[in-house]
């Protein structure tokens, strides 16, 4: 019996808890993902890693990592369940989540997201190395005070 209070615990705060996932844009497979993704509204995963978003739950935040440059911009997941992507050149073999944008705003074309927090800058500070899509996570505090670094870049 406890350990199924305590499996039932454990699924509870994994639920609860907001968590900041480092999402590599596929910058190194494609030129066009990344655009794609963020253009769009959405974290896209393709072939054999396409199972990465269905483990990311509405509500976790979404850090879009490019190669070279390091965040881009951050969003917030607002579909519940992984979708089939449709339409682009990957769609028998990618799926997606919806993401609503928190930095920047507006992304349309490349000037939409000219900005980045630098993986040193990133270190800094969290005091803390981190890396694309692996645990642990980032925590919600984590992820705000990225987000308010980011804005500073964007002057938002």
């Amino acid at each position: 019996m406890l350990y199924r209070y305590n499996e039932w615990r454990i699924v509870l705060v994994q639920y609860c808890n907001k968590k900041g996932i480092m999402f590599d844009t596929n910058l190194s497979w494609s030129d066009d993902n990344e655009k794609c993704m963020l253009e769009r509204g959405h974290i896209e995963s393709y072939g054999g890693a396409k199972w990465a978003v269905d483990s990311f739950p509405k509500g976790d935040y979404v850090l879009f990592y490019s190669k070279g440059r390091g965040v881009i911009a951050i969003g917030e997941i607002t579909s519940r369940k992984a979708r089939e992507l449709h339409g682009a050149e990957d769609a028998d073999d990618g799926r997606y989540h919806e993401v609503k944008m928190i930095v920047p705003l507006n992304v349309s074309g490349s000037d939409g997201y000219n900005q980045s927090l630098y993986p040193y800058e990133i270190k800094t500070l969290l005091d803390k190395v981190t890396r694309t899509y692996k645990t642990p996570y980032l925590s919600e505090g984590q992820v705000k005070i990225l987000i308010e670094a980011l804005q500073k870049k964007y002057n938002v």
